[in-house]
């Protein structure tokens, strides 16, 4: 994924001349292999997160709720990607993760509602959706990597209700807290990212206006 979207650009082409490019052939190996584990681990744990069956028989409720929670968690770390890019000065690339948590939010609508939704393809297309949004972010604009590295692995912070004795509790109570678990770390990435927007906003001199955070908030909107 990482190799598709970064074809052609300054990291792995000469653009402006023989050898201008960002990072040598050893360099870009390296980096896309870090990037594939990366996705990879990630993708998988999200997927068994999803199917881990409790003690005893799992019923159909609780497997759809471990769904659902696992996709709202994608939404939730979607939506504040597309923000935070918005808010690092790449108002477009963040736009781009609007038909993404559009996608996410209509299964779990589907998923609400009881209807049969392949959920391990659904987490799939969230986990590389989000991979493919906050790789654009960091490498075309100017997302910070802890940012990048924060939002990608929130969803991760679910596993956290399968502690022992956290295990225990209801299903449902469970779901709810792997959401707020993903929406801490995006809430801070997002805090951090509006600090720094208004930071720049504030050292700006005279000249042609800037976008404001008003105005990025305002395109999130449409």
């Amino acid at each position: 994924m990482a190799r598709v979207l970064l074809h052609n650009s300054i990291y792995l082409a000469d653009l402006a001349g023989p050898g201008t490019r960002e990072w040598t052939p050893a360099q870009s190996g390296m980096i896309m292999t870090s990037l594939a584990v990366v996705l990879a681990g990630t993708w998988m744990a999200l997927a068994a997160l999803a199917g881990k069956t409790s003690t005893g028989a799992q019923s159909g409720n609780e497997t759809r709720a471990r769904g659902m929670a696992v996709v709202v968690s994608l939404i939730v770390a979607a939506s504040g990607a597309g923000v935070t890019i918005m808010l690092s000065g790449y108002s477009s690339g963040g736009q781009m993760g609007l038909p993404l948590t559009a996608a996410l939010t209509g299964t779990a609508a589907c998923l609400l509602v009881r209807v049969s939704v392949p959920i391990q393809g659904v987490i799939g297309l969230g986990v590389v959706g989000l991979f493919s949004l906050l790789l654009i972010g960091r490498f075309f604009g100017e997302l910070a990597m802890s940012h990048a590295v924060l939002l990608f692995l929130a969803p991760l912070l679910g596993w956290l209700t399968e502690l022992p004795y956290i295990r225990q509790i209801r299903y449902a109570a469970r779901g709810i807290a792997r959401v707020l678990l993903t929406a801490a770390p995006v809430a801070v990435s997002l805090f951090l990212a509006q600090q720094r927007f208004a930071e720049e906003s504030s050292r700006t001199g005279p000249g042609p206006r800037e976008p404001s955070i008003e105005d990025y908030m305002k395109v999130s909107d449409l």
